[in-house]
């Protein structure tokens, strides 16, 4: 558990010029009962052209929150970000 904990905190690059946005609904039990609940997987390619996962987030409330800058792992200034409409069905 403790590589997974240092993955989660590693520090982001500052800048990635391409970021993909995907989800995963997966069936989760909770107190007896079968529910669904998005994992959204945001990936990132860097300026050395190497794709990589920068998270994932259970239940995310929206994109904001996958994108927000104040997670405390930027490296840098703040980058532009643009991301067309998207929605999840559950």
């Amino acid at each position: 558990m403790e590589e997974v904990r240092d993955w989660q905190s590693r520090p982001l690059d500052t800048v990635y010029p391409v970021i993909f946005l995907d989800a995963l609904v997966c069936k989760v039990r909770e107190n007896g009962t079968v529910r669904r609940r998005p994992l959204t997987l945001p990936s990132g390619v860097n300026t050395d052209g190497k794709k990589e996962v920068l998270g994932i987030w259970v239940e995310a409330s929206g994109r904001r929150e996958v994108l927000d800058p104040r997670d405390g792992r930027a490296q840098g200034p703040a980058a532009s970000r643009t991301c067309s409409s998207w929605s999840a069905t559950a």
